[in-house]
């Protein structure tokens, strides 16, 4: 079975979970880990009670990039009182967006240090989001991997270039992609699916968003997970059962999951 390791069900589009849960597991996917990244802390107090409550749902917790200038002392205790949760598996997703810049850049770049610094303090993986702001999410991140060398690093919804790539496999980091890789102009993000060892690979939908040809267009779905699990076996001339065993161990593995 399948894992959609990136996915926002606390989203009003999945208000009837039952049904999400069903339709995925026709498709071959059984666990979620649920992210709660917003602009205020209800959505990740959502997203952390989702999964308390279904044994297959895991969460993780953190300020997005465009909401950056809204991190703060008392959200950020707040966070701290939901680490406690057995439920929640990481920090994130955290980064740099320069593309849309909703957030300062010198805040985002503030706010995305202290959550990495948490994230170490609490031995907790981290699911970076970076979007044409590379260079800074290289730099702030080689001096973080220097001195936590043991914090495992996650690039969500891999979209980046080669450089990136490169870095992030001498810091030992995973690489999570999603519906982009099925995209018709997506040959060079295929290329670098293609090169990365599988060893290192996690798939994912990000539903509601990126949802995988055939299905563009429409509210994207955790089931499509499948979709994109079968082009990554067919960039990778792999069969589908070795992409599905080895993303569902990798997933396990970074996010030290209880299944």
């Amino acid at each position: 079975m399948l894992i959609d390791s990136h996915c926002h069900l606390n989203y009003k589009e999945y208000a009837n979970l039952e049904e999400v849960k069903k339709k995925a597991l026709e498709y071959g996917v059984d666990t979620f880990i649920a992210i709660g990244a917003s602009d205020n802390i209800n959505s990740c107090t959502e997203t952390v009670n989702i999964a308390e409550k279904n044994d297959n749902i895991f969460a993780t917790v953190g300020f997005h990039p465009h909401d950056a200038e809204l991190y703060n002392e008392k959200n950020e205790k707040q966070i701290i009182e939901l680490l406690k949760s057995p439920k929640v598996v990481a920090i994130g997703e955290i980064g740099l967006d320069y593309y849309y810049e909703h957030s300062e850049r010198k805040i985002q770049k503030e706010v995305f240090v202290k959550q990495l610094n948490l994230a170490s303090k609490n031995k907790l993986p981290v699911v970076i989001h970076t979007r044409d702001a590379e260079e800074d999410t290289i730099e702030i991140l080689e001096k973080f991997h220097q001195n936590n060398p043991n914090t495992k690093i996650l690039f969500h919804c891999f979209s980046g270039t080669e450089k990136l790539a490169n870095f992030g496999q001498k810091i030992g980091a995973f690489f999570s992609f999603s519906g982009i890789i099925t995209f018709k102009k997506a040959d060079d993000i295929r290329e670098i699916a293609k090169n990365i060892p599988l060893e290192k690979i996690l798939v994912e939908t990000d539903s509601p968003y990126l949802t995988p040809v055939p299905y563009r267009g429409k509210k994207n779905h955790p089931a499509y997970v499948k979709i994109v699990a079968e082009k990554l076996a067919e960039i990778k001339n792999l069969d589908y059962e070795t992409i599905e065993k080895t993303t569902r161990k990798n997933t396990v593995n970074f996010f030290n999951l209880d299944i």
